[in-house]
């Protein structure tokens, strides 16, 4: 036996090693992943300061929906989403024109088929951010019935 003088490492000694890699491994990889998940300190938060209202509601008339919108908030509201949902029936509305700077308000009329019966409309403010757009859910208004006009 050529290796029978020499002696390895105790065991004990290389727990230690093994352990002590494995949590600086450990540190490494959850520093490196913090950067990565979702809205982190870091990142912007583009619905920040976003609000709309509305003074009147929205009411319906002539096979459409009319409403006004106010823009509460701080910054511009690039436009308006239109949610409904209607007889289990969910539709979106991008209604154009309808940028509003802070302060200002807008009156529209959007084509609208409704038969009667319950209805759920949401205001949804949308913010184009980086070539994207953003729907600030928490920043809208959302009404439950649609009388007439």
């Amino acid at each position: 036996m050529i290796f029978s003088s020499k002696r390895g490492m105790s065991p004990l000694i290389a727990t230690v090693l093994l352990i002590a890699f494995a949590v600086a491994m450990g540190a490494m990889i959850m520093n490196w992943s913090a950067g990565i998940e979702g809205e982190g300190e870091g990142m912007p938060n583009y619905c920040e300061g976003i609000s709309i209202s509305t003074n009147q509601g929205a009411c319906f008339s002539n096979n459409a929906i009319s409403f006004n919108v106010v823009n509460n908030g701080d910054q511009k509201v690039d436009g308006i989403l239109l949610s409904s949902l209607a007889d289990g029936t969910s539709i979106d509305i991008k209604i154009k024109d309808t940028a509003l700077i802070k302060g200002e308000n807008i009156d529209k009329n959007v084509p609208y088929l409704y038969s009667g019966g319950s209805v759920e409309l949401e205001f949804v403010p949308l913010v184009v951010e980086n070539g994207e757009v953003v729907e600030c859910r928490n920043g809208g208004f959302s009404q439950t019935e649609l009388p007439t006009c």
